[in-house]
């Protein structure tokens, strides 16, 4: 029982002074215990920083400035960006809007007009296909009892009928 209770206090001592080695050479713990030096701020992580009081002085492009006044300096600038976003007016937004509604409405207006356009040549396309398709009717059935020669006519035509319908697009 007592070599027991020997065992536990020795491994209880132990976890305390692995403990206490993790603290001593953690780097957070490096730097806060660097307040009376200068600290490089390009090697110090998000999490270093964080862990550094307000009063660490700290070196970043040639500068040497306390966490505090770099907190307060970050702080301002987005003060500042934040009242230049509000400062933007209405009257431009509306003016930045009513340019865009304009050319969209242009883009909308050329789509138009050039499906106008082929609506109508495809009208057009359409009645001279069906005058096309009329005479090719009435050619087939005057072939069924044509003569040689007008059987030759009758190709000739046909061909131009074809090259007609291939200058439409079909």
């Amino acid at each position: 029982m007592v070599q027991r209770t020997k065992i536990a206090n020795i491994t209880f001592l132990l976890l305390i002074l692995c403990l206490a080695a993790f603290i001593a050479y953690s780097p957070a713990a490096d730097n806060l215990s660097a307040q009376g030096k200068v600290l490089k701020g390009e090697e110090l992580t998000k999490e270093q920083f964080k862990a550094l009081p307000d009063s660490a002085v700290i070196e970043f492009k040639g500068q040497q400035k306390t966490k505090g006044q770099i907190i307060a300096e970050v702080e301002q600038k987005r003060k500042q960006t934040l009242a230049k976003m509000k400062n933007v007016s209405k009257s431009q937004f509306e003016v930045t809007r009513a340019k865009f509604l304009q050319e969209q409405k242009a883009k909308i207006e050329a789509a138009n007009a050039k499906a106008k356009a082929d609506f109508e040549r495809l009208k057009a396309n359409s009645a001279k296909y069906a005058a096309i398709k009329q005479e090719a009717l009435q050619l087939f059935n005057k072939s069924k009892t044509a003569t040689p020669a007008e059987q030759e006519q009758i190709e000739k035509r046909a061909n131009e009928l074809l090259q007609q319908l291939k200058q439409m697009g079909y």
